[in-house]
Parts: C-alpha cells; structure tokens; sequence
C-alpha cells in the first residue's frame, strides 16, 4: 500500500486541523487502498518541496505548486527515473514550478496527484479512479477538504511559508541586544516592536547613529519603538537604508516590500500566527512568569557564593528585562543583582527574600513583583572531623564531581572526606560514589525494570565488585529480594520474574560502608528527557519519596540532599528549562522536600544548585571555523547538558557548602557575648568548649580552651585589635591589629616585650604579604636545621624532602590567554631594597644553579648565569647568556658555551662557532699546529699558511693554491676538503 505522511500542520508553525477535518481525513485514509499493489512505491527524493497554495494567494488561483527540478524516484517496476522534460509548463510566480490548479468548487473532491515516469509529466485523478498505464505512475500526494496530505518522503510547506519565510529572512549579522516583538502591550499604549539601535553586518555599521529618524525609547534606553497597528496578521519588521527608519509591514503591504527589494529594505524579522522567524535573538514578551528560587541558601562563612540571577526565571534570557534584588531580614542589608551576585555567609541574617521586578517604568500599573522568601542555612568558616559523603545519583554525580566535593570539603577544615560507593568513576581513583550515567530515579528504587538486583551471596557480590565500572552500572546494588512484610508499593518485579524492594540499610551494610553524614542526591534530569517532560512530574514524586524513606529509615541522622542541577544557554536547554525541567523536576523537587520537612523529615533538605553555575559557561564546545582575518573563534556548545571540570566544580561548590552547612545546622554565625563569663573562671586548668565568641575588650583567657568555631575580635575603640601571647607577664608574641593601623600583623617580641621584627604583614589596601626575615634566618621546608649547598649556609628560602614531591616546586598558569608562568630573577648595584643603581659590566644578574653530593656535602655540578655586557644604562643593556659544567676529572665550573645577541654562539670561551648571520666559523691551525693523528674522523678545521709550509700531503694538495683551506681529518690522516 502507498504510505503517506500524517497530516502535516499548515503555515510556518501556526495551528493544526480542526478536530473536523482531522475527522474526515481519518475516514479518508482509513477507506483508501490500492488494489493489487499496483502503487507500492514511494517518491524517495524530491529536491524541492510541495507548496501547498489551496488559499489563492499565488498565480492562477488555488492550487499545488509541484517542482519540476530534478528528483529520483524508487520504483519497483521502473528502476530509477531522474530527470524532467519540459511535460508541465512552468509557472511565473515561483521558478522551477508547474501548478497543478484545484478549484475551490472541488476542494471537497478527494484528488490523488501522481507523476506519470513515461511522459515526465505530473497528472490528477478523482479517487478511485485509476489513471491509464498504472505501472508507470506514482502517487505524489493526496488532495481532501483543503488539506494537502503528501507521500512517504515528500515535503510540503504552505505557500505563505514558501513566500514569507524564504525571502523574508535578515541580511544583517547582528544586534547588540535582542529584538522584543510586545504584542501583548507589556510595555503599555499598543503592540510594538523595541529594536536595538545599533546593528552590524559584513561591512560593520549599517548606520553610526539610529537615533536621527528612530527616537531612543523614553523607558528602554538604547531601544527604538515601532508600533504594530495589525498584530494578528502577519507582518514584517524592516530596516529602510535610504530613510534610515525602521518600519512595520503588513501582510498587504508586503509585496511592495519585495518590489523594492534590493540594497534599499534590510528584512529583519517575521510574524507569522503568533511565531516569529529571524536570524537575529527576538525575544516575544508575555505575562512574567513566578521565579522559582531555592527554600534554602547554603553559605559557608568567609566562602561567598555566586549566585546567577537568570536561573530564576522560565526565560532566563528575561534577566535583561527584570530588576531582582536579594534582602537579608535579619541585618536589613539589600544588593541589587547583577548577571553574578557574590553571597556571602555574614551578610545574612537568618532569612532572606529574592525579589524579581518587572522593569516597566512608563506604565508602573502594569508592573509585577514577585518574591520568595529563603531560610539562611550558615556553617562555620572551619568544620572539625571527618566527613562522609554518599554521592548517589545519575551523570552529574558520575566523574569528577565527587572528587571536587571532597576538596571543598577539606578546605572547609574537616580533617578527612570520605565518599562512600560501590564505583570508582573519578578521574584520580580516590574517591568512591553511586553516579550512575542515564538512570531515572525509578531506576535506584527497581521500578523501571531496567537494571536487576544483585544476589544476596557473597559470591554474588563479589563478582559485582570486581566487575567493570560500565559494567556495574547496569546492575542494581540499592535492592534485596522483597519479604512478606514489606509493603505491596515497596515491591517491584524485577527481570527474573522475582520482586525486589530497595533497602538502603541492607546496601550499607553488605558493602560494608559507614553511615555518611550526608547523602547527596541528584536525579530527575533522566525522567524529564526520557519519560515524557511534564508528565514524568508524577513519577519523580513516587519514586523520590520511596528513595528518602529507605535513606532516612537507615540513616536517622544523615542529611539527605535533593540537588537540582543547572543547565547551559543552548535553545535546546532553554526550551527544556522553560517548559518542562522547572515545571517536572525543579517545582516537583521543592514541593517533595516541602512534604517531607512539613512531615518531621527535618533532615531533608532541597539545594538548588542551579542558582550558583553560570548557565553561560563550564559546558564543552567544538570548534566550527576560525576567522583568517581576526583569529575568532565560532565555537559551539556540543553538550549542554552535562558540564566540564569549571561547570562541575561550581556545582559541587554549591553541594559542600549545603553539606557543610547542613553539618551544623543551628549555627547562628554571630557573636554571642553571652559566652564571655565562662571564658572568665578562675581555674587555669579547666577546660572549654566554647563556640562563637565576641571579644570586644580587654580579656585573659587563663587556662587552656577549644574554640569550637569562630572568636571574633572587634576594635571598637580603634586603637587595634589583637592577641599577645605572654610569657610570665611578659609579650612574646602578638597576632592583630596593632594601634590604628589596616593591616594584620604576626609581631616577634624581646623579652622585654618591645618589638623586635615584624615577621608577618598583611595590607588591607594592597592585600600584599610581606615576610621580612630576620638577620641569618631562614624560611626552611623540610628541615629545622640550615644546611648549607654550595656558598649558601643560611639561604632566605630553603626546602628539603625524601621523595621527588616533597622536593619539586610547581607553577602552573590556569588562564585562557597565551601567557605563562614564569620565574624572575633580577640584579640592582642599589645599596637598600628599592633604591636603584645600573649594573656594571660583568655584573652577574643571576644564576641557575644544580648541585651534587661528593659523599661530604653539596658542590656545584653545572650552572646557567648571564652577564652584563656592557655597563647599563636606559638605552643599552646587552646581556650575555653562558652555561658552565665540570669537566670529567676536575673540581670547578667550566664555561661550555655563551650566547650573545649581535654576536652569535660561541663555545670554551669567546670561541664564536655560529654568527649573528648563521655562518659556521673552523677554528683556524697552522700546519704545524695542527692536532696531531689520529684524531676523530670528519672533524674539519681552516689551515692560515701557505703550501710553503705545508707537510709533503700539504703541498702536494695545494699545489700553490689558497694560504687558507679547509681540512678535514680521516681519523688516521688529515685532507683537503
């Protein structure tokens, strides 16, 4: 039977059939066969699609317009036809067309339309009537009820789409900022285009100034505004070169657009049935959606966070046109937001609200506000302990995540991380964790079906741990063989016809893994792209909160975190996000977590980490092409899902500070002045734990204390703030801010008390360290002893170690630009640090140098050094590079070679071997100087004097010729040559 396409939506993307006509054409369709397989064929290329012209709008009234260009044809029967000859008479108004013209009268008269392969030509036919030689002809399309319903692997697109959406498109590069088709008025009086004012393309600025003709928008600096009087029809956004206006076409005006045509009308954008169609970012405005904000904000004190606006809406893009502004309740302070927000930990108070504004300033009736109130979760700025993480999840726990968890952590003060897990998918092997690449959440939980449980043996367990980590994806340890008293909801059948429930005691404990402090979980992404968007909401509710109860039912005190990921700036990602990701995965999260902390979970915690990556960047790109001109770059993001190391490292940012935070839950963060009298006991050798503390006088602290999270040491008086350590009454040593000073010392003391170096400094302004040393003191890395290398005995900075790292120093440069770290060494005739003075000639500016050990001490093998050539000054400061070794058998340093810009290189001394030219120079011998035989073979030199001179093979070889010749040794003899 003849295949055909489902009926296909008529107009650029505009409405479908009615429920009528999809009625009569299912009838249609389902009565309509061709008998004895005489049609079973299908057009299987066709160079051009069918346009669809019922309405009228082209030449010669309704009808289809059917290409008359090449295409080939898969014919059982016929083999394979290419080719036209001149059977259908083109049509005027659309080159390389033949129109095939339906009356309106017989637009309810169901029209088969064929291509007869004998006579080239295209033919119709009133269904079921057969055309004559039916073996050589081939149905191309279906004609019923004004729908033009075309064959398996024929095209059809409407005449509007043909005549608007092919020559309508921009010639312009681009604009500074997006294009905003308002046809909803959100702006107030009327529909209207706001049109950047500036716009480039291959020649640069179309105009240096838009302003002239259009007038800068009172409201939107940088935007003109062109009314739309029509906006249910079509119309067309244009830019006039001779007026220098931007205008609005109707759909009646547009044939004069296209008459004008030329260099004279720039086409910028089009809509068309509520789309709109353009090369340039249009950006149609519709009611402000809520902002969908995290219930909780996890910072770390001393470790601010960023925090990216844009994340918070269904358009991110809609950032641009909002005002948001985050308050902290608690110290009243309010920051308006940019496109990054930095928070941090002691600028809040225990809650806070996000604030998004419409920004509408000619029409403030019309402006919308929407707020969301988020509870403040503060840790400490340095944890205590150990911390044990459980990452389950699906690809955004799998790889490096983990491991960049842990390092926050660790930076967080606790003394070890350990992630527990079953797979071991970081890029160093340090780190264990349940990432598991493409599962659904109703796959952890043995719902889906996909991924059976592992036998309770231990054989069977073994041989799951010593399988692949691909391998152990696709196996389940999360589940057990379901008993008689778990609940009828909790059983799921598996693939060997068994049922499994999952318990989360049983997977600790078989795998024998220590109960985490924290769980974090991240899934829902899967469900959302696998099962159906939206509708996957309902799954994710079930099969999250089956997950939490076995996790908290095993874990009581283990906090439990639903992460929401983020995901990049691509159309595919901002669609997704817009209207399926926030309404399935990120509302249905923060509606579960609500449920559960409503309900007593209190341990449960819902981290939007979204809030906190740049959706702009940390995702991996291809590189398309590169501009010979400028060197740019077109890049693309080749997956917008899943981020890179700085993507990944951002979201596990936000991960350890909810883990850290959530550790401590309860801290308050502020001072607490009510600990001070227990700070005051009278018995040196009690003991206590004290927590935040607020030392705003004079205090002795008698006695050995904890500080179990921060003390705060405030100069209220301004004459410094500071902590001395005494020795009998006496200061030893102080930490602070000493008098009225901006900075932070570490200060030394005499017995006496008074000041004898500053050893340590930090200037608030500059934020520049200063480690000045005492007279013969050394910073010393490995060793509490100096030992002296070479003339060194007391070097300013010396490390020492007995494996390779503990002695090897690194620096590397993290940078997207074409510089590099390096190592400076520098020289100065200047008397005191910071006083100048020009270097004499022979002035060493500094060396490289590498010792050995002689079985006594440490003595100098090889070094590299340079020179003054010349006394400096500011126009000259030739330098000589050398490099020295030890000869075999001897004792001191020998120059090998120098290099010397304008001279060349030269060996054993100013010997030049090769010349500023590249000219190779022989060292020059007499015959009678020469070395005598043998000597190494090809080894050649110059001889200065005559044949007088010369040896009888000398002579004999001259013959009179050159006082200047080369030579060259044969390893036994000398020749010319």
């Amino acid at each position: 039977m003849l295949k055909f396409n489902a009926p296909r939506q008529r107009g650029l993307r505009g409405p479908g059939l009615t429920t009528q006509q999809q009625a009569d054409l299912n009838a249609v369709l389902a009565r309509f066969t061709l008998p004895d397989g005489r049609f079973e064929t299908t057009v299987k290329t066709l160079q051009q699609p069918l346009i669809d012209d019922l309405s009228g709008r082209g030449v010669g009234g309704p009808g289809v317009y059917l290409p008359l260009d090449t295409f080939a044809i898969i014919a059982p029967r016929l083999g394979i036809n290419s080719g036209f000859t001149p059977g259908n008479t083109p049509v005027s108004d659309i080159p390389g067309y033949w129109k095939l013209a339906v009356p309106s009268s017989a637009s309810n008269v169901h029209t088969v339309v064929h291509f007869n392969a004998t006579t080239s030509r295209y033919v119709s036919t009133v269904y079921p009537d057969e055309p004559s030689a039916p073996n050589g002809v081939i149905a191309v399309c279906q004609i019923l009820g004004g729908i033009v319903v075309p064959a398996e692997g024929v095209k059809v697109i409407s005449y509007d789409e043909w005549k608007l959406g092919t020559q309508a498109w921009p010639d312009l590069a681009a604009t500074d900022r997006e294009i905003i088709h308002d046809v909803t008025s959100t702006y107030g009086s009327g529909a209207r285009w706001m049109v950047p004012l500036r716009f480039y393309n291959a020649r640069g600025f179309v105009d240096a100034d838009f302003t002239v003709n259009n007038p800068e928008s009172s409201f939107m600096p940088g935007y003109c505004e062109v009314l739309i009087s029509n906006p249910n029809d079509a119309h067309l956004l244009a830019f006039n070169t001779q007026t220098g206006m931007f205008i609005n076409y109707s759909y009646a005006q547009l044939k004069t657009v296209f008459a004008q045509g030329g260099a004279s009308i720039i086409r910028t954008a089009l809509a068309w049935r509520g789309q709109v169609f353009s090369d340039f970012p249009v950006r149609s405005t519709i009611a402000p959606d809520p902002i969908i904000a995290g219930s909780h904000l996890f910072l770390v004190e001393g470790r601010p966070l960023p925090f990216y606006p844009q994340t918070l809406y269904a358009d991110r893009q809609a950032v641009n046109d909002r005002v948001t502004t985050i308050r902290s309740v608690g110290s009243g302070k309010s920051d308006l937001c940019g496109p990054m927000h930095w928070l941090r930990a002691e600028e809040f108070g225990a809650t806070a609200t996000i604030t998004s504004r419409t920004n509408t300033k000619d029409a403030p009736d019309k402006q919308e506000q929407f707020a969301s109130d988020v509870t403040i979760v503060k840790g400490p700025p340095r944890g205590s302990g150990p911390f044990i993480i459980a990452p389950t999840g699906d690809s955004m726990q799998d790889e490096d995540t983990v491991g960049y968890i842990a390092q926050a952590l660790l930076s967080f003060g606790h003394s070890s991380v350990v992630s527990i897990g079953t797979r071991n998918t970081t890029s160093t092997g340090t780190y264990k964790d349940e990432g598991r690449s493409g599962w659904q959440i109703a796959d952890f939980t043995g719902e889906n079906n996909r991924y059976p449980g592992i036998a309770d043996t231990p054989e069977a367990w073994t041989a799951y741990m010593n399988m692949s980590e691909a391998d152990k994806r696709l196996r389940n340890p999360f589940l057990r063989l379901s008993l008689p008293s778990d609940p009828p909801d909790r059983k799921f059948l598996g693939l060997d016809g068994q049922y499994w429930t999952p318990d989360y005691r049983f997977y600790l404990n078989r795998a024998g893994l220590p109960d985490p402090d924290a769980i974090p979980l991240i899934a829902g992404t899967n469900d959302v792209y696998q099962a159906g968007g939206v509708a996957a909401a309902d799954r994710i509710i079930r099969s999250f909160n089956i997950m939490l109860d076995t996790m908290r039912a095993a874990c009581p005190n283990a906090a439990t975190l639903i992460v929401q990921v983020g995901y990049s700036r691509t159309q595919d990602q901002d669609d997704r996000w817009a209207n399926e990701v926030r309404i399935a995965q990120v509302a249905t999260l923060k509606a579960i977590n609500a449920y559960r902390r409503a309900n007593g979970d209190t341990k449960n915690w819902y981290v939007a980490a979204y809030q906190h990556q740049n959706p702009e960047d940390g995702y991996a790109t291809n590189l398309v092409s590169t501009d010979i001109l400028t060197g740019t770059q077109l890049r693309v993001i080749s997956d917008g899902l899943h981020p890179i190391d700085q993507g990944r490292a951002q979201l596990a940012a936000a991960i350890a500070s909810a883990c850290h935070a959530t550790k401590y839950a309860g801290y308050a963060g502020q001072p607490n002045a009510a600990l001070l009298a227990s700070m005051k006991d009278s018995a040196p050798a009690a003991r206590a734990n004290i927590g935040a503390v607020g030392l705003t006088g004079a205090e002795t602290i008698a006695g050995a204390k904890t500080f179990s999270s921060s003390a705060a040491l405030d100069d209220i008086a301004g004459g410094g703030a500071f902590i001395r350590f005494l020795t009998s009454g006496v200061t030893r040593w102080s930490l602070g801010k000493q008098g009225g000073g901006a900075g932070f010392a570490i200060d030394r003391h005499s017995a006496a008390g008074a000041y004898v170096s500053t050893s340590v400094f930090a200037d608030a302004s500059t934020g520049v360290v200063t480690v000045p040393l005492l007279a013969a003191s050394t910073l010393s890395i490995g060793s509490t002893t100096p030992i002296a290398i070479g003339s060194s005995a007391n070097p300013a900075l010396a490390m020492h170690g007995t494996t390779f790292n503990a002695s090897t120093a690194v620096f590397c440069l993290w940078s997207n630009t074409s510089n590099g770290p390096s190592i400076n060494l520098g020289k100065s005739r200047g008397a005191t640090v910071g006083a100048f003075s020009a270097l004499a000639v022979n002035d060493n500016l500094g060396s490289f140098v590498v010792h050995g050990d002689d079985g006594t001490a440490l003595f100098p093998g090889a070094s590299f050094n340079a020179i003054a050539a010349e006394a400096w000054t500011a126009s000259a400061r030739g330098t000589i590079a050398r490099v020295f070794a030890v000869p075999i058998g001897a004792t001191a340093l020998a120059e090998v070679a120098r290099f010397q810009a304008g001279v060349g290189f030269s060996m054993f001394g100013a010997n030049v071997v090769i010349d500023q030219n590249r000219a190779i120079r022989r060292r020059v011998y007499t015959f009678a100087t020469l070395p005598a035989q043998p000597y190494a073979a090809a080894a050649e030199f110059e001889i200065s004097d005559g044949p007088n001179t010369a040896p009888a093979w000398g002579a004999a070889a001259a013959g009179g010729g050159s006082t200047s010749r080369p030579v060259r040794s044969t390893g036994s003899a000398y020749v010319f040559g």
